[in-house]
């Protein structure tokens, strides 16, 4: 258990609170199982492990060999953004109370409009910070057109919940 620990401090019965914190560092579950029974091969494979000599660093695991590949999307083809407003003006701030109003569910809508306006033909790749938020944009966006505007520019597609209808969505896309 080096990576897990449980305080539980009671105030009384109605406000007890447990706290439970784990430690993200797998270096401790690495050298526990080198310790025991250490394995002939580690392979990691992932996307998000680069550059691996700082992850062979941060799991304290000499990388004797190692395989990365170059990105399917060149630098060039990738522009990372943090819109502040609108382009209306209206403050983007999705905070509790202001994602449930209107006028920023549809200045987000403008906003990727606008966007996608400026972007030569490619894409443009939209997260939200839950589902419900996104269903709460897309609502207020198929009320007032503003969804058929984005429709008109170009195609969109939704992420769905359920993993059973992704494969008929990437076939789309």
């Amino acid at each position: 258990e080096a990576y897990k620990n449980i305080t539980n401090t009671s105030r009384s019965k109605e406000h007890s609170r447990v706290v439970i914190t784990h430690c993200l560092n797998p270096s401790l579950s690495i050298q526990q199982m080198l310790a025991t029974t250490p394995p002939r091969t580690f392979m990691f494979i992932s996307a998000t492990l680069t550059p691996l000599n700082v992850f062979a660093k941060e799991i304290q695991l000499p990388a004797t060999q190692t395989l990365e590949n170059p990105h399917v999307i060149s630098k060039n083809q990738l522009e990372v953004l943090v819109v502040k407003t609108g382009p209306s003006g209206t403050l983007l701030n999705a905070d509790f109370t202001n994602r449930n109003q209107s006028s920023y569910q549809l200045e987000i809508g403008r906003s990727i409009l606008k966007i996608v306006d400026q972007v030569p033909c490619g894409g443009t790749l939209v997260f939200f910070s839950s589902y419900s938020v996104l269903e709460l944009c897309y609502e207020a966006w198929k009320t007032t057109g503003l969804y058929d505007e984005l429709l008109s520019t170009c195609a969109v597609f939704l992420e769905p919940k359920s993993t059973k209808e992704l494969p008929s969505l990437m076939t789309s896309y």
